[in-house]
């Protein structure tokens, strides 16, 4: 019998080791959503993903084109013109006919009337579509974190899910050491035994293994999210039943859909520049005064200047190209539509069936258990095989990893609904312009 309290201890010790590593790298519980790590610290963790710091950029540089339409692209220019007049006739009175001239000029171009309200419209726009382009970008980095947890998760299910399976296999394990001493079990019930624990120790080294990759894997996308500092928990929060009906879902679903609004920006944009476009067909005056001496001085010069351009081929061309864009972001915007009410459907189906998927694993999960348990009490008593008792608590265990994992499918699945219906990991920084939201859309 020394042997195999020799393996009791060295598996407790083991297990014991495997545990202090799990429970260093756990996942905390954010107010309100359980699980998580606290809103405002994924808040500062996604505001430092480079890609949404790209997109901030983005805006800034759309802000500055807003404000180079506001100025408009006239500016002053100046023209100076010396000209020395030299008759060429051999006859003439060279004397009298030479001159020096010089002539100073200043000129600029002005808006037509209008078209300063309809730059101003296109740079706020613009403003706008770099804004929902950054409420994206920020969605696509909440959606890998909030996958990246769940992946966690799962390998930390199945890690906790093989502990309890090994506890169980050392009682096992000590009923065949009864059994032997009482002369009702063989030498290879024992081997089975120890076969089994052995496998279950093993299964659990590699799902403690696959979640620490995992917890690596989160670090290295988000550098700046501080997994050692977060809350312990033992086991995934009990997933929650999903309250309300489509009624309730699928419109916030679509209100807060980043693709479908960024989709609206565009097409409000491509708007924008036809409109531009279009009063660019009539050129802007360019206005110029003039000033300057001929005749070595005898006259003076004083004159004001007008030029007008007329609008030809080319700058149709740029308004024929500007309504197809328009039309093109038209129709991507009714497909964005489309997307994103088949992904909103699909959201709340996942989470009602995952929900569902749970309770139904659950109880399976937890027949098997009982079962499993009424036939290590009656090898316990002396009755059965150990074979018997082996193949039960495998059956068991099976069972608990199939509901660990629907319970990590529905907790996720729960969370993405909250996610994409704009109750979770909110942008901070959106705010909503007024002035866009009521002239440029």
């Amino acid at each position: 019998m020394k042997p195999m309290k020799t393996w009791n201890r060295r598996g407790l010790m083991i297990t014991a080791a495997l545990v202090t590593m799990m429970d260093a790298q756990a996942i905390g519980a954010g107010p309100g959503y359980p699980g998580l790590p606290p809103a405002a610290e994924v808040s500062a963790v996604l505001a430092r993903s480079p890609a949404v710091l790209a997109a901030l950029r983005g805006i800034e540089a759309e802000q500055a084109v807003h404000r180079q339409y506001q100025l408009g692209s006239h500016e002053w220019t100046g023209s100076l013109s010396a000209v020395r007049r030299t008759p060429t006739h051999l006859q003439a009175d060279r004397s009298n006919l030479a001159s020096q001239e010089w002539e100073l000029g200043l000129d600029r171009g002005v808006r037509l009337p209008g078209k300063a309200a309809v730059y101003d419209r296109a740079g706020r726009l613009k403003v706008a579509q770099a804004d929902a382009a950054k409420d994206r970008v920020w969605r696509e980095h909440a959606r890998l974190l909030l996958d990246g947890f769940g992946g966690w998760w799962r390998e930390r299910e199945s890690a906790r899910v093989w502990m309890a399976h090994e506890s169980l296999l050392h009682q096992q394990l000590d009923s065949v050491a009864r059994r032997q001493q009482l002369g009702g079990a063989a030498k290879i019930e024992q081997q089975q035994a120890q076969a089994a624990l052995a496998q279950s120790r093993a299964q659990l080294q590699a799902a403690v293994g696959r979640a620490r990759a995992a917890a690596d894997a989160l670090q290295q996308h988000f550098p700046a999210l501080n997994l050692a500092d977060l809350q312990i928990n033992t086991a995934l929060p009990a997933p929650q039943a999903l309250h309300g009906d489509e009624a309730k879902w699928l419109p916030l679903l679509n209100e807060n859909n980043p693709e479908l609004a960024l989709a609206r920006r565009v097409t409000a944009s491509a708007e924008a520049a036809l409109q531009l476009e279009m009063a660019e067909r009539h050129g802007d005056p360019t206005v110029g005064v003039r000033v300057g001496r001929a005749l070595s001085g005898a006259e003076r010069v004083v004159g004001v200047v007008i030029s007008m351009p007329f609008g030809g081929d080319y700058r149709a061309a740029g308004a024929a190209a500007a309504t197809s864009r328009a039309a093109a972001a038209a129709q991507l915007e009714e497909q964005a539509r489309r997307s994103a009410s088949a992904a909103g459907v699909q959201h709340l189906r996942v989470a009602q069936t995952a929900y569902a998927s749970w309770l139904a694993n659950s109880e399976a999960a937890q027949q098997l258990a009982d079962a499993a348990d009424s036939i290590a009490r009656g090898y316990a008593l002396g009755e059965g095989v150990v074979a018997d008792m082996l193949t039960a608590r495998r059956l068991a265990n099976e069972q608990q990893l199939i509901t660990a994992m629907s319970a990590v499918d529905a907790w996720i699945s729960r969370h993405r609904l909250a996610l994409e219906a704009g109750q979770l990991w909110n942008d901070p920084t959106t705010k909503l312009d007024s002035d866009v939201a009521a002239n440029g859309s």
